[in-house]
């Protein structure tokens, strides 16, 4: 990932935050891409499709 050259391990919490960030966006759009059901469902209105990060310290759900 850009802006992390010199530690991309999981000591760098930016770092893990940046990934972890990413894979909830690609997931979403793996989600779309491979199940026609659901994007049909959603293009309808009658889903809704939104990743999300759970934070296990604070319990904290945050939607992207």
């Amino acid at each position: 990932m850009a802006g992390y050259d010199s530690d991309r391990s999981s000591n760098n919490n930016k770092f893990v935050h940046a990934v972890t960030e990413k894979n909830v966006v690609l997931t979403v759009e793996r989600i779309r891409e491979r199940s026609p059901i659901l994007l049909d469902m959603v293009k309808k209105g009658r889903i809704g499709l939104v990743g999300a990060m759970y934070d296990v310290h604070t319990g904290k759900v945050t939607f992207m």
